[in-house]
């Protein structure tokens, strides 16, 4: 019996070589594009917002000036003896008598470090919830732009207790009080500024 030698066992042709993964160019390029547009398409948006807000800012400083168009950046002011309003308040300032050197009697009450300026007004309330009238509130400008506060201590000795120092008002009630404002001895008060509370815008009244 003849015995052929084994070879080698045959395990078929060798594989192919693997190939090199694919790198996703094309997907990046398309990324790189897109992202490209949406900043493109931003600046635009951003341009013409900026332009539009332009616009509108030179359509209302132009039209502050025409007939017929409300200017609302206007200071709402009046003069003494005529109303005026801010919040709930309507103000009218009656009177204003300087050079008072002293406020109550001999023995109670406080004398000017200047003179005494001393403010005689009426206050409604015009809206629908009960609102206090505060003299701290309230302010004076002498002819030179100093701002001045009220004296809220002299204001306790104003004659006949008529001061505003604190007065809470009811919906369609008016008050009337006194108001002191202690200024130098050669200043004259040029105008009011009157609040209905610290945080209102307030509302200018000229005294002649």
């Amino acid at each position: 019996m003849v015995t052929t030698p084994m070879g080698p066992p045959y395990h078929g042709p060798p594989a192919p070589p693997t190939p090199p993964k694919k790198r996703h160019t094309g997907l990046i390029v398309a990324l790189s594009v897109l992202g490209a547009f949406v900043l493109l398409c931003g600046g635009i948006g951003i341009a013409v917002v900026s332009s539009l807000s332009h616009t509108g800012s030179s359509n209302d400083a132009g039209s502050a000036g025409k007939p017929g168009v409300r200017d609302t950046h206007t200071t709402t002011s009046a003069h003494v003896g005529t109303p005026a309003r801010d919040g709930s308040f309507e103000f009218v300032v009656k009177k204003v008598h300087c050079g008072v050197s002293r406020i109550g009697s001999t023995y109670l009450g406080k004398t000017a470090q200047g003179q005494y300026c001393v403010v005689t007004m009426t206050v409604r309330n015009i809206k629908s919830d009960p609102q206090t009238f505060d003299s701290s509130n309230q302010y004076a400008y002498d002819r030179a732009g100093h701002r001045l506060g009220a004296d809220t201590e002299g204001d306790l000795y104003l004659e006949n207790g008529n001061s505003a120092f604190l007065n809470d008002i009811n919906p369609g009630n008016t008050a009337t009080g006194d108001i002191a404002f202690d200024i130098p001895k050669t200043a004259g008060i040029a105008r009011f500024e009157l609040h209905d509370s610290p945080f209102s815008a307030g509302v200018t009244v000229t005294n002649p």
